[in-house]
């Protein structure tokens, strides 16, 4: 089939007087010149038009669409907010052409959402430099992508042309044209998106659930970034972006993404970093992104679906689908023809309806053995996190359930993690691909995505990490509290004190970085009961949270105080000490 010219479609626009076959009353918004408005895309022209004084977008096509008719089918009815209610008019408009022939074309015909695109307002806020606004925008954005991984279809074009930012802020997606749905497996895609935020290996053949996979995450990390730093927007925005390109990004010779990667090591952002690094990803699909995307959203990772509240498309007299009542609802009136069903369901409902998808399963993970990895010792009172031998085993309890409500398909679960140090079960030391980051054992979920080359324990609610060759301190959301960098090592905190080395030596920091005893001790344990095991020469004796010696170095070993008593060994002899270093030979039995 052959369509129309943009030309033909304004000749028909101006004289519409019956020329659609159902639709009634279509008047086009006009501009000053009284022509109508419009706007045209890869594949069609958009009209601003008027059906019984309500606005509509009015798509008509310019190149043959190729497309499923139960995609618009779906999409008519409404079940969130990032979705405009759109419904397919096959042989709907009578267009006439150079010869005064004339054929009817078909016609999509959508709510007018009042707004911008997510283009425009990002160089809005950048003008601005409202970096409140942008991070707002990064964040409903996050949601948006959320939600979107949650469901069993794919849009197929994801790009800032194609997400509206209303009046209120809340974003809503357009043109789904290339949109997958389940039923579609096996077959080609007609519509690659743009090359700009689609992945070099993006291709037909290339039709599943994880095509949005990664321009959803190239303009999450671009809004973030720009949230931070607005200037890269004049830089590096080329209008087919907003700030980085899929074709250098996949391959790893963008300069931005390289210089964010190593701004975000030294600032300890974990999940931005994580981002980043996903972008390199081989393939368009990109494991733990739902994840990721919601830790950055501040979402739950079973975050609720998003309702809107039903829209009515026009309908002539006597073209209603039959069998399809509408339930009454209160405080409007009913139109007088329904374009579907004004149902309240997600995309999954939908679909279960149409018996098109199966459940998601659970994951299950076992015991996990032989692995090295950072973890304390606890042989050795306060020792810095170190590599375990090989033999070293964890047992994970067999009735721990590993599961997460964004697996999107049975190829997207959460992958599999050996169990480093279940200490904690909701917040435990993982790895997963020679990388540390941490999980909740109790649900199944990750907590902070592997990135990390070196992690402990939580403790005084903040973990020692090594992160891009540096250790600094995080806390539960993965931010950097606390830069150790200077340090070659950093332990857990105990008692408001945490240990760090510098080449051979130990000292210690407090909550706020600072080093209030000296890194001068060739050995030091972490704090018990207000004091810590140093080692001057060759003997042993205690300091307090202040670095003062109260108990002389006087002796050949000596292990940390328990309710109040230490063991030493003093010329071969075993004994207990108080904390005033008075002997207590009848506390030494069971030690």
């Amino acid at each position: 089939m052959s369509c129309p010219t943009i030309t033909q479609y304004l000749e028909t626009l101006n004289h519409v007087q019956g020329l659609f076959r159902t639709l009634e009353g279509v008047e086009p918004d006009r501009d000053l010149y009284g022509e109508p408005l419009f706007w045209v895309g890869n594949f069609s022209v958009i009209f601003r038009v008027r059906i019984q004084g309500k606005p509509y977008a009015l798509k008509c096509y310019i190149r043959e669409p190729n497309h499923d008719s139960r995609l618009f089918d779906r999409l008519s009815r409404p079940f969130s907010e990032y979705v405009i209610p759109c419904r397919w008019l096959p042989e709907e408009v009578y267009v006439y052409d150079e010869y005064d022939q004339g054929s009817y074309y078909p016609v999509l015909l959508m709510e007018w959402v009042e707004g911008e695109t997510l283009g425009r307002c990002v160089a809005r806020f950048v003008q601005q430099e409202d970096r409140e606004s942008l991070g707002e925008l990064a964040q409903r954005f996050d949601r948006l992508a959320v939600w979107l991984l949650a469901q069993p279809f794919a849009h197929g074009d994801i790009k800032h042309d194609n997400v509206l930012v209303r009046a209120d802020g809340r974003l809503c997606l357009i043109d789904f044209d290339g949109m997958y749905w389940p039923d579609f497996a096996g077959t080609r895609s007609s519509l690659i998106g743009s090359p700009a935020y689609q992945h070099p290996a993006r291709n037909e053949y290339f039709y599943n659930k994880s095509i949005d996979d990664y321009p959803l995450a190239i303009i999450a990390l671009s809004l973030h970034a720009l949230q931070q730093e607005p200037a890269l927007f004049a830089r590096y925005n080329d209008k087919e972006n907003l700030i980085l390109n899929a074709a250098e990004t996949a391959v790893g010779s963008s300069e931005l993404l390289n210089r964010l990667e190593r701004r975000w090591t030294e600032e300890g952002e974990g999940t931005l970093l994580a981002l980043c690094r996903m972008l390199r990803s081989d393939t368009p699909a990109i494991e733990g992104l739902s994840r990721v995307l919601a830790t950055l959203a501040d979402t739950a990772i079973s975050c609720e679906q998003e309702k809107r509240p039903p829209v009515d498309l026009p309908q002539k007299e006597g073209k209603s689908p039959k069998n399809k009542p509408r339930p009454v609802t209160t405080g409007r009136p009913l139109p007088k023809e329904p374009l579907a069903e004004l149902v309240s369901a997600d995309a999954t409902t939908l679909l279960q309806t149409e018996k098109q998808i199966e459940g998601v399963d659970r994951l299950v993970v076992g015991e996990v053995d032989r692995f090295s990895a950072p973890t304390v010792d606890r042989t050795d009172e306060g020792a810095l996190p170190r590599v375990a031998p090989p033999s070293s085993t964890v047992k994970v309890h067999a009735s721990s359930t590993f599961h997460t409500s964004l697996a999107r398909s049975e190829g997207d679960r959460m992958p599999s993690y050996e169990v480093i140090d279940p200490q904690e079960e909701t917040c435990a030391v993982v790895r997963m691909h020679g990388r540390y980051g941490y999980a909740d054992l109790c649900c199944g979920r990750l907590l902070l995505e592997p990135i990390y080359e070196m992690a402990a324990p939580y403790s005084e609610g903040v973990a020692a990490v090594r992160l891009g060759g540096r250790w600094q301190y995080i806390d539960p959301q993965g931010h950097c509290v606390i830069d150790a960098g200077h340090y070659d090592g950093a332990d857990s905190f105990r008692e408001g004190l945490a240990r760090v080395r510098l080449g051979e030596r130990y000292g210690f920091i407090d909550r706020e970085g600072r080093e209030v005893i000296p890194v001068r001790y060739v050995f030091a344990t972490a704090f018990r009961e207000g004091l810590s095991v140093v080692r001057v020469g060759d003997k042993y004796g205690y300091i307090n949270r202040h670095g003062v010696m109260v108990i002389a170095a006087i002796y050949d070993s000596a292990r940390h105080f328990r309710a109040g008593r230490a063991q030493v060994m003093q010329a071969d002899r075993v004994f207990c000490i108080d904390k005033t270093g008075c002997r207590r030979p009848d506390a030494t039995r069971g030690e």
